[in-house]
């Protein structure tokens, strides 16, 4: 008798368990019982600007997805820079560099949401030129700097020395440069300057003008 009081509640305990267990019911029409997934406004294509560097007022190609959906809100910038929009498709915007953008990455603002997309370089007036050796040089002062045929640069001033150059004649003073900054070599003195050295341009009278 004990036996079956036993088996009978261990059977309740069974069927109370399984009812607690029930699966949760999903509709059989195949819809997300989450709802749709949210998905970003703006997606940047692979490789997505074109070209990846240039100057102020140039006009920079941006493929993605998007754009065209969302022109009334869209906004572009160069490094927090807002950029005019020339025009948006749906798969690309053209915009032009403004004019106090620099260097860094390319967002995209969409109401209030942001997108960072790819680093893009924006030329300034000045760059630095990273063929040019600055070392080992001229010894001395170089007091003038004059461009020469073939990319290539006179200099002068309190130096006898260059780029640690054994030369015949030496470089006392003067010397010729390639556009790298090593000493050309194939350009001589005939006569060593003095204590200093300068180029004098030749002059022109202009009787138009009444001067030289």
């Amino acid at each position: 008798m004990k036996i079956n009081i036993q088996i009978k509640w261990l059977a309740f305990a069974m069927i109370a368990m399984s009812a607690a267990c029930t699966r949760e019911v999903v509709e059989s029409n195949g819809k997300n019982p989450y709802g749709d997934p949210v998905l970003p406004s703006i997606i940047f294509a692979e490789n997505s600007v074109n070209p990846a560097k240039g100057y102020v007022n140039d006009e920079v190609l941006i493929r993605g997805t998007g754009f065209l959906k969302h022109k009334d809100k869209l906004e572009v910038m160069f490094n927090s820079e807002k950029a005019e929009i020339i025009e948006a498709t749906d798969t690309s915007v053209k915009v032009k560099i403004p004019a106090m953008g620099s260097s860094g990455a390319i967002n995209v603002r969409v109401g209030d949401e942001f997108y960072y997309g790819p680093f893009f370089q924006v030329f300034g007036g000045l760059q630095m030129d990273t063929f040019f050796r600055s070392q080992p040089g001229a010894n001395a002062l170089v007091t003038a700097i004059i461009p020469a045929n073939d990319d290539k640069y006179f200099i002068a001033g309190r130096f006898n020395n260059y780029d640690n150059a054994n030369k015949v004649g030496g470089t006392n003073r003067a010397a010729r440069i390639l556009a790298t900054g090593a000493i050309d070599n194939a350009w001589n003195m005939a006569i060593r300057p003095g204590r200093r050295a300068t180029f004098t341009r030749p002059f022109t009278w202009k009787a138009n003008k009444n001067s030289w």
